[in-house]
């Protein structure tokens, strides 16, 4: 957009060598592909010529596109350094995550060895109590069997009591009709 006929107030040019009242203002978009990324104003003492206007016109679609490269640099730039940092702390999530995983393999393996022992001693335990003429058993803190040898079966059913591993044993102990096992 060219302005050549301008009211006295609208613009007052001053320079080192003088002032005047009396200007043209040439006003070009930055713009490329119908996309304005701003407006060069330049103002003169004198008309601007048409290869002054079309220089200007190239050179503000070259500034455009400095600048939508330079945005878009920027945007990159700023792209990769967030980046950068989901992948550092993906790592380091990974690197918690393994070191999670090796002391859950260590606690496994504890429990398997655990489990392994137990299950020895309970197979122990369940050969001795077969073994026994005696009525043998044991239970848990709240009563309820763990285990048994036939015998105590035997002796169990004289009183018309079923034994099974996890049920109440008091009913037979305490001699009453506790039918809750």
């Amino acid at each position: 957009m060219y302005l050549n006929e301008l009211p006295d107030e609208f613009i007052s040019i001053k320079a080192g060598l003088g002032q005047s009242k009396k200007g043209y203002v040439l006003l070009v978009p930055l713009k490329k592909d119908d996309l304005c990324e701003g407006v060069i104003e330049i103002a003169g003492f004198n008309e601007f010529l048409p290869f002054q206007q079309e220089f200007v016109r190239k050179l503000a679609e070259d500034i455009a596109i400095t600048y939508r490269s330079t945005k878009a640099n920027s945007k990159t730039r700023e792209l990769l350094e967030e980046s950068k940092l989901q992948e550092e702390k993906l790592k380091n999530q990974e690197e918690e995550l393994l070191q999670n995983m090796e002391e859950l393999s260590a606690i496994h393996e504890e429990l398997e060895r655990t489990l392994k022992e137990v299950t020895e001693k309970e197979r122990y335990l369940n050969q001795v109590i077969d073994v026994s003429n005696d009525p043998l058993f044991t239970f848990d803190l709240e009563g309820k069997l763990i285990s048994f040898n036939k015998r105590f079966s035997d002796v169990a059913n004289l009183v018309d009591y079923l034994p099974e591993k996890g049920v109440s044993v008091r009913a037979f102990l305490e001699g009453n009709d506790d039918t809750a096992y």
